[in-house]
């Protein structure tokens, strides 16, 4: 049923997916943002894509045409129950049957497609990466073309898609409002709580992955939220008397916590203040929080505890003066929640004369070092010692560049890459040591091309050379912000400038890695829009050469093409890494991790299946090969056809949920 207009969307949707189902499902396993939604990433694309189409059409009457459109893209998505084969018009009937059940649903009541997004938000922060924007961009092209390109738009479809992009910049955005507010303090406390969540998550992301299973923060996100709606509905408690204030004003904040549809409602909201479930918090309540960002803080030159001391101080006024008056008690508990934070002496007690009742976590000391880095040494050869932030159980651990090697040695294949990074950081150390000895050093090969298919690790290379760049001292952060023509490019003349720029001030320190960099100067056409983009990015990588990497990736044979395009490029650019396809071998190998992060394991006879399939379609490779994403849709293939093979078996043990035997994917492999 693809029609010409779809094939383009479908394809672009194909490159999308790889990245953003690979997030989604790491924030599934870490149970952050989507709690209540189906545990496959798929399925919360799936569920998004159903809340666009009801969304356009429960305000348009769509022709056959859009109709036709948009069920193209949705048989795309929808990889579980693959191309359903009914005709169009018994399409739209099944979608409309269905859209009324969902309809009358609370997860259905707003059809804006939000849940990737939100889920998104906290792991983009962390990872300084902008996948929430590339899905919130592909949705509203998806409407424009709808409405604008399929058919001859009227003001009202013209009106349709400023409205839609506006809506979704706002579910995008941290800082914008997404509903009426029944508290006349809601909107700031709202404000204030979610500006906090996007000042905090980075840092606590970096404490809890350095330290895994020994950190008192192991889910960050789901942590802050869960400790401070606890505070807030605790507060409540401290004169005895629940207001109806108190209650709207906790329901404007029950989206921040976590709580949506019903959960968010008046009426759930009250008897969960009358359940008591949660008990009225002592003024030492953030300590362990507190102590481990003021570690941070020292580390770091920031001031995170005490953004986090005056946003919580004020989170307590407002409650407080949530129904216009502070009770006696409110008033005694606010004096001494205060004189706990800004004690004479400034800041905390010092943690080493804190109790040990303090101490959130049961490994000793000795454990948690082992955990931490069992052979850690210092240049010197001896060992390393770690500081301690508080009996907080949390430790900041410094990256290094060993770290950042044996990352890169983890990988699967890619001894050409590997061996082209060993030289460039052998070539920088000798630099380096030159300079210190007082000699003339070669000028640094910074920026660097990668030409490699799909699928190939380029993204993951870039993060770790960024990180080797920061402990060379190359760049000043090592962090990696990661862009694409639809970022880059703006809807006029004049725009683009402005959007090229904004990206380079967040890559400022780091490395700006644009994909599908070829699509900036398309060869054999006229782009003014993308060389305003090559030329902007030109001057500002001269302007910014002492603390700006660039790193461009595509399509070998179009990449040549786009650095040939302008001499601009041609002279920053020399420095190319080729990332081969994988072979059978390798491609094997992903499979078995891919497995083994989802807890499954192939059978040996279901390995000389999977063998068979990653050396056809290895052999059968062409342009549009996926590398690893092609062995990620085989895994998916295969565990759903495991689920269908298991799921009516009298009785499954844990055996037969984790096998993936050869039945589960014979059906793949197509003999010639």
């Amino acid at each position: 049923m693809h029609t010409r207009a779809s094939g383009e969307l479908i394809k672009q949707f194909g490159e999308l997916r790889f990245k953003i189902e690979e997030s989604v499902d790491q924030i599934l396993k870490r149970s952050w943002e989507v709690e209540g939604d189906p545990k496959v990433a798929n399925d919360v694309i799936y569920l998004d894509y159903v809340r666009l189409i009801s969304y356009i059409s429960l305000r348009k009457s769509l022709t056959n045409k859009q109709w036709a459109f948009l069920f193209d893209i949705y048989d795309a998505i929808d990889i579980e129950n693959g191309k359903c084969g009914l005709q169009l018009q018994e399409h739209i009937e099944y979608f409309s049957e269905t859209a009324q059940t969902l309809a009358s649903s609370d997860e259905f009541k707003n059809p804006l497609p939000h849940k990737v997004i939100d889920a998104l938000k906290s792991y983009d922060l962390k990872n300084r990466l902008n996948q929430s924007l590339k899905w919130r961009n592909f949705l509203c092209k998806i409407v424009s073309e709808v409405l604008t390109v399929l058919e001859k738009p009227g003001p009202e479809d013209l009106d349709m898609v400023r409205q839609f992009e506006t809506e979704m910049e706002e579910v995008l955005n941290w800082t914008k409002p997404g509903k009426q507010y029944l508290h006349a303090d809601g909107k700031s406390f709202v404000l204030e709580t979610k500006n906090l969540f996007a000042t905090l998550m980075p840092p606590l992301f970096q404490i809890s992955d350095r330290l895994g299973d020994v950190s008192t923060f192991k889910e960050p996100c789901l942590f802050l939220r869960n400790k401070l709606a606890g505070f807030c509905v605790g507060l409540t408690y401290i004169d005895k008397i629940i207001h109806p204030q108190e209650v709207n004003l906790i329901c404007d904040m029950a989206p921040v916590f976590g709580l949506y549809g019903f959960m968010a409602s008046e009426g759930y909201i009250k008897e969960l203040l009358k359940s008591k479930q949660y008990p009225s918090p002592n003024p030492d309540e953030f300590d362990d929080l507190i102590l481990a960002l003021q570690n941070y803080d020292k580390t770091c030159g920031s001031e995170l505890a005490s953004t986090f001391r005056t946003t919580v101080f004020r989170m307590a006024n407002l409650m407080f003066k949530a129904d216009s008056s502070i009770s006696p008690e409110e008033e005694a508990w606010l004096k001494e929640f205060q004189a706990h934070l800004y004690p004479d002496a400034g800041g905390l007690k010092d943690p080493s004369t804190l109790p040990d009742t303090m101490l959130n976590t049961k490994k000793s000391d000795s454990a948690m070092a082992a955990a931490l880095s069992p052979a850690a040494e210092t240049d010197t050869g001896e060992p390393k010692t770690y500081k301690r932030t508080g009996n907080t159980g949390v430790f900041i651990i410094p990256k290094t560049l060993d770290n950042a090697i044996g990352q890169l040695e983890g990988l699967i294949g890619l001894d050409d890459v590997k061996k082209d990074v060993k030289q460039l950081v052998n070539f920088i150390k000798v630099q380096i040591m030159r300079e210190e000895k007082g000699l003339s050093a070669s000028p640094i090969t910074r920026h660097l091309v990668f030409s490699g298919n799909p699928g190939t690790g380029k993204t993951t290379v870039a993060r770790i050379i960024a990180d080797i760049y920061r402990e060379l001292g190359v760049l000043t952060k090592g962090h990696l912000v990661e862009v694409d023509r639809s970022v880059l490019v703006g809807g006029y003349l004049g725009q683009t400038a402005i959007q090229v720029s904004e990206q380079i001030e967040r890559a400022l320190g780091g490395v700006l890695f644009i994909d599908e960099a070829y699509a900036l100067a398309p060869e054999g056409a006229v782009d003014q829009y993308g060389q305003e983009a090559v030329d902007t990015l030109v001057k500002r990588m001269e302007d910014h050469r002492e603390d700006l990497v660039v790193i461009v990736a595509g399509y070998p044979d179009k990449m040549d093409n786009f650095i040939s395009s302008n001499p601009g490029l041609k002279s920053r650019f020399n420095k190319y890494f080729n990332f081969s396809d994988y072979t059978p071998e390798q491609l094997l190998e992903i499979l078995d991790s891919f497995c083994a992060k989802a807890t499954f394991v192939l059978t040996d006879d279901a390995r000389d299946v999977a063998k068979k399939i990653m050396e056809q379609i290895y052999s059968k490779r062409d342009k549009s090969f996926g590398n690893a994403r092609d062995v990620r849709n085989v895994f998916e293939t295969a565990i759903n056809l495991q689920a269908n093979r298991i799921v009516d078996l009298p009785q499954v043990d844990e055996k037969i949920l984790t096998e993936i035997v050869a039945s589960d994917l014979e059906p793949i492999y197509k003999p010639a």
